[in-house]
């Protein structure tokens, strides 16, 4: 179990297990920068910390989370070669 206020730990998709080529792909093609699961001994997962910023740069850093993480539910990011 996962405990804090400002992490978020998110289950990655099978087909996109790799949470470094995850991360990687994320911060490089959406702009948001994500820790991945195995660094904190939860290889698979992602790791979001949310906290520290102005309400607008939130929001838009949410919605760049959001169009990376459907990417990657699609197939298109984090995708083992």
């Amino acid at each position: 179990m996962w405990l804090g206020a400002i992490y978020l730990v998110a289950r990655l998709p099978p087909h996109a297990a790799d949470d470094v080529a995850a991360v990687r792909t994320l911060a490089e093609e959406h702009g948001v920068a994500l820790i991945p699961g195995s660094a904190c001994g939860a290889p698979g997962h992602i790791r979001v910390c949310y906290a520290n910023l102005p309400l607008e740069q939130t929001r838009e850093a949410a919605a760049r989370l959001r169009r990376g993480l459907q990417a990657l539910v699609d197939g298109g990011a984090g995708r083992r070669v």
